[in-house]
């Protein structure tokens, strides 16, 4: 029987369960392949398949599934919860600013519209698209030593109030810092903060 209860805990330990595996095939992809970094696609797809196993291992009413319009939502995957309420995630590979690590937050999703090109910062996308269906988005962030969760409003609030200029690697770079949890409970905690703090 599955529960009909998801608790905001059983869902960070599913997705905790879909990090780690990306964890480790990460280090065991850089030990055989030295230098070069996975890919999100591939990284992505064995997040999805440990976390739906953890759930239905568990009798969890948890379902993943892809996302096939990324440059209109700007979502990869997402999760449904409890048969109705969705999470969606944006994914990205960690990169190197010297020995830090950040990700491109400002990446421009590109798509045609009438024979126009029109760009669209992704992250306007996600949070845009979250808030329509009255859910939640997430950066989730791979790299070698850590899967990094960062919440898309979050972020948007965060770029709209900090003041950071700079390069967009170095406004990358900050945001990344203040922003990034290793978990998603983590997370999701500190933007449930932010949002009552009206940061």
């Amino acid at each position: 029987m599955v529960s009909t209860s998801v608790t905001d805990q059983d869902l960070n330990s599913i997705l905790s369960a879909g990090s780690n595996a990306v964890q480790d095939i990460y280090k065991r992809f850089g030990t055989y392949f030295p230098g070069q970094k996975m890919r999100e696609v591939g990284l992505t797809d064995i997040f999805m398949v440990i976390a739906q196993a953890k759930a239905e291992n568990e009798n969890k009413n948890v379902k993943f599934g892809r996302s096939y319009n990324e440059n209109t939502t700007g979502s990869d995957f997402e999760v449904m919860v409890n048969g109705g309420y969705r999470v969606f995630f944006q994914a990205k590979i960690g990169k190197k600013l010297g020995k830090e690590t950040y990700s491109d937050f400002l990446y421009e999703s590109k798509r045609t519209v009438n024979g126009q090109t029109i760009l669209e910062y992704q992250n306007l996308l996600l949070a845009e698209y979250a808030k329509q269906q009255g859910a939640h988005a997430y950066y989730v962030i791979y790299d070698e030593k850590a899967v990094w969760w960062i919440n898309a409003t979050t972020f948007g609030n965060w770029l709209g109030k900090s003041g950071v200029t700079g390069s967009n690697n170095e406004i990358c770079l900050a945001a990344f810092k203040e922003l990034a949890k290793t978990s998603y409970l983590d997370a999701y905690l500190d933007a449930m903060k932010r949002a009552v703090a009206g940061k």
